[in-house]
């Protein structure tokens, strides 16, 4: 048995973009590891595994200005020997700066990960994410 402890990084790779104008909160999302998950020498998960998110807030600005948002958290990952385990994540999140129709969109110094366009944000496919466990998890898993 070998257990992920909380603050364990989990960094992700999203598989479909993410737009605050398309998702809405609740909503599940596909990523792939982004990195191998290896503890005390057992590979957890391979990078490529499989892993769902959920949508957690996500807000566009509105016609008052308001900042768009974009709140995530991961849900469960695909571990090499196959199995799903449930996870409990930090959440990930950004908010861009307020859209001002006279000024034009403000660019936000996150552009490397959040694209922001007319108001939204947006994470293209292949943006890599890190969260972190929120909770320790206890996995049965084979030697690396």
């Amino acid at each position: 048995s070998v257990v992920l402890y909380a603050g364990t990084p989990i960094n992700v790779s999203l598989w479909d973009a993410l737009s605050t104008d398309q998702v809405k909160k609740g909503a599940y999302f596909r990523a792939t590891l982004a990195s191998s998950i290896i503890r005390d020498g057992f590979i957890i998960a391979q990078a490529g595994s499989p892993v769902t998110g959920q949508v957690i807030a996500s807000k566009h600005t509105g016609i008052f200005g308001h900042k768009p948002e974009l709140a995530l958290k991961l849900c469960d990952i695909r571990t090499t020997d196959n199995q799903v385990v449930r996870i409990q994540t930090s959440l990930w999140d950004e908010k861009g700066r307020s859209h001002n129709p006279v000024a034009g969109p403000f660019r936000s110094a996150f552009d490397t990960l959040a694209a922001r366009n007319a108001g939204m944000l947006v994470l293209p496919p292949k943006t890599t994410l890190q969260f972190r466990l929120a909770a320790a998890i206890s996995l049965t898993e084979r030697p690396h």
